[in-house]
């Protein structure tokens, strides 16, 4: 069982060269390292010299585009493993080594995520370190896949699927941009083919860098656009009605006014731009109203600026 990396970058070379950096220490090595970047500032000139790395420019800037993009230049066999990481992530040195034994141990999962060690935004390089450093992963043996119950579905900073899967489904390029939600989309629809789920006990942190990401206007139209459009594919966790019910008293109604209480106090106004996410939220909610609610809209440089 080969693995293939697939990166998705947007303009935080230099988090991208250690993330990369990292991989390059794990104790089962990938075939490649893809990077898929929008353009050629994205990646430094030492990332490019390292061994094993092929930076791919995508013909669109997005998510779910650079990584179709991604796996369109890959050949990998049907039981190989293709990992989409983000471009701010820590691993343990035994990362990749360990998913190919579970993935191994269980042939029906199709799709798996590692749980973060670290919660919230902005975790810096040197405490995900301090944090692996200290963790003691479980045995293989041990580990379980959590498929059902809350945040089941795979998370988009680290994601491995079987290569079989990647030929009958691609991630939406409806979902522009940052794609938001395609990570549960795409979840919902491999959930058809083999078992999805997420894992903890394994070395994983996600830094979540918030520099290079969209505005939190366009992510708080996205928030909403989004999850309504998955909910006109049917693409849904949830029974049909069940999930209309919970996009409109939770998505809408309660993330709403969650985003607008931090707003008034200003809560993490250093690293979140909550006024903006609710402007965002709104602007959806007003085109849902009338009738022209899109994912793409946030596409339209007279609204979004």
């Amino acid at each position: 069982m080969n693995l293939y990396v697939i990166i998705c970058s947007v303009n935080r070379p230099e988090v991208l060269n250690d993330t990369v950096k990292g991989i390059l220490k794990q104790t089962k090595l990938p075939e490649s390292i893809l990077i898929s970047v929008a353009c050629e500032t994205d990646v430094l000139k030492d990332t490019r010299d390292l061994a094993n790395v092929d930076v791919r420019i995508a013909p669109v800037r997005g998510s779910s585009a650079q990584r179709n993009y991604g796996v369109d230049c890959q050949e990998p066999n049907d039981n190989d493993l293709v990992v989409f990481l983000d471009d701010d992530v820590e691993l343990s040195s035994n990362y990749l080594e360990t998913m190919v034994k579970l993935f191994q141990r269980h042939p029906k999962a199709i799709g798996l995520s590692v749980e973060t060690l670290i919660g919230g935004r902005m975790v810096s390089r040197e405490k995900a370190q301090e944090c692996l450093h200290n963790f003691q992963p479980l045995p293989v043996e041990q580990l379980t896949i959590r498929s059902n119950g809350k945040h089941w579905t795979c998370h988009g900073c680290n994601m491995l699927f079987r290569a079989q899967l990647l030929k009958k489904e691609r991630f939406d390029e409806n979902l522009p941009l940052y794609s938001y939600a395609e990570d549960y989309d795409f979840s919902i629809r491999a959930a058809r083919h083999g078992q999805v789920g997420r894992v903890a006990g394994v070395g994983f942190v996600h830094l979540s860098h918030s520099s290079g990401r969209v505005s939190e206007i366009r992510r708080g139209y996205s928030m909403v656009a989004n999850n309504f459009y998955l909910l006109n594919k049917k693409v849904t966790h949830l029974p049909l009605f069940k999930a209309h019910i919970r996009f409109w008293l939770i998505i809408v109604c309660k993330e709403t006014w969650i985003s607008l209480y931090r707003a008034l106090l200003g809560r993490n106004a250093d690293e979140i731009d909550y006024s903006g996410r609710v402007r965002g939220r709104l602007m959806a909610v007003g085109d849902l109203i009338i009738g022209r609610c899109s994912p793409k809209e946030i596409l339209n440089g007279k609204r979004f600026r």
